[in-house]
């Protein structure tokens, strides 16, 4: 990580030649400010060929990095960010295989979250995923002792969720047959 004026860069470290030299590219030279404020952290799973980037510039955003190789040529790679909403604060975030585990403030406390990364991945009863910030499964709501009620007299079914959603946030609830 270095510091580019009131924004940060990253450098990946590689290896030139049988000798052992090493050279360090700039992998944000097409977004140079797109990373703001000083770097706090850096995390990555070689298993999914993805960095994240924690900032002192933005609290409650992940900048990520992905690449793609093929032998030893990177063919791809690319920038983007995961945001955690304006009330959250990431104090840490750390890999463990393929699983991204962060430790989140937000305002009604704080939190160990988990994010999957895997290419791949499917939901049971589903060829896809669906991404949900926050997701929270049938089987970890009864875990946690919350209730799911339903009231067959109006067709609705009420779920007590172990958090509450930001203003201007909907809560979603999908079924293996759709939302």
């Amino acid at each position: 990580a270095f510091k580019r004026g009131t924004h940060s860069g990253v450098r990946e470290l590689y290896v030139i030649d049988s000798f052992d030299r090493l050279d360090a590219v700039d992998i944000t030279v097409q977004v140079p400010k797109y990373i703001p404020g000083d770097i706090t952290q850096v995390a990555a799973s070689s298993l999914e060929d993805i960095a994240i980037v924690r900032t002192s510039g933005a609290k409650s955003k992940l900048f990520v990095y992905k690449y793609l190789w093929n032998g030893n040529d990177k063919v791809q790679s690319a920038w983007s960010t995961y945001d955690f909403g304006n009330n959250a604060e990431i104090l840490d975030a750390s890999f463990l295989d393929n699983v991204l585990y962060l430790v989140v403030n937000r305002p009604e406390g704080t939190f160990l979250e988990k994010m999957e990364i895997s290419v791949g991945l499917s939901d049971s009863g589903s060829d896809y995923i669906t991404y949900l910030d926050r997701r929270v499964s049938a089987a970890t709501i009864s875990g946690l002792g919350l209730t799911v009620k339903y009231f067959p007299e109006t067709n609705l079914t009420s779920i007590d969720m172990p958090y509450h959603a930001e203003t201007g946030e909907v809560p979603m609830c999908v079924s293996s047959t759709g939302i």
